[in-house]
């Protein structure tokens, strides 16, 4: 695909590359990174992100997928930290799906780290996203619980001492996805 720089001349890609570009250039630091563009309209937000990066002296790679990891070039994620892109969380099903996949794969491409990014998360798992779920007018933020949200609860009720790590294995989220719930 590869239409560059361009795309950053898009309100939503720039949005996006705007309000996670500095968190996610901290994420990836020194270590050799890889972008994933989730099909269909993660592949765009990811790629402007890619480009981002490339300006700023990272070492990054850039692949596509679905959320079957079907399409996906193992090569380009070997050793590296990962950085899955999408446009929108809605309900955290292909959130889940795909970080589960990707967790499999782990051990066997020596990949460091997985992390999430998406424009519009709106269950809040996302470890970088710009826009969050706007309750209801009349309703409190932070009163709508879900299940994963009486998971986690029930994991802390029965061990308060249970770490954020083993919390993320119980529930199928990452680290950073679980001390967002809590906060």
């Amino acid at each position: 695909m590869f239409l560059g720089n361009s795309l950053l001349q898009y309100k939503p890609i720039k949005k996006f590359v705007d309000g996670v570009g500095a968190d996610v250039l901290r994420y990836f630091g020194k270590d050799r990174a890889c972008i994933i563009g989730l099909q269909d309209d993660g592949v765009f937000y990811g790629e402007g992100l890619y480009f981002w990066l490339k300006e700023r002296g990272l070492n990054v790679q850039f692949a596509t997928m679905d959320e079957n990891c079907k399409g996906l070039d193992s090569k380009l994620i070997q050793g590296r930290k990962v950085l899955v892109v999408d446009n929108y969380i809605v309900t955290g099903a292909g959130y889940r799906k795909v970080i589960d996949k990707l967790r499999l794969l782990k051990k066997e491409f020596g990949i460091k780290d997985i992390k999430f990014a998406a424009l519009c998360d709106r269950k809040n798992v996302a470890d970088f996203s710009v826009e969050g779920y706007t309750a209801p007018a009349g309703e409190e933020e932070g009163m709508r619980l879900d299940k994963i949200d009486f998971k986690i609860l029930k994991l802390f009720a029965d061990d308060g001492r249970i770490s954020l790590a083993d919390v993320a294995a119980e529930t199928g989220l990452t680290g950073a996805g679980v001390k967002k719930r809590v906060e």
